[in-house]
């Protein structure tokens, strides 16, 4: 690796990190809750205070 792509890569990363995020933000704007739940990963661990579990749990309870 390059200096100058050492540089361009924490860009390149916060881009990527970003486009997650727009992603998910379009997800929940259009309530599309199938979407959702088919991004997340069964081992990923999802804790927003009142909620604390598996992302996959997480997406339908709201709705509950």
């Amino acid at each position: 690796m390059t200096e100058r792509d050492a540089k361009l890569q924490p860009l390149i990363d916060k881009d990527e990190i970003r486009e997650v995020i727009y992603r998910f933000a379009r997800v929940v704007d259009r309530c599309d809750w199938e979407l959702a739940a088919s991004r997340c990963r069964e081992d990923v661990a999802d804790d927003h205070g009142v909620f604390n579990g598996r992302a996959s749990e997480y997406v339908p309870w709201p709705l509950k």
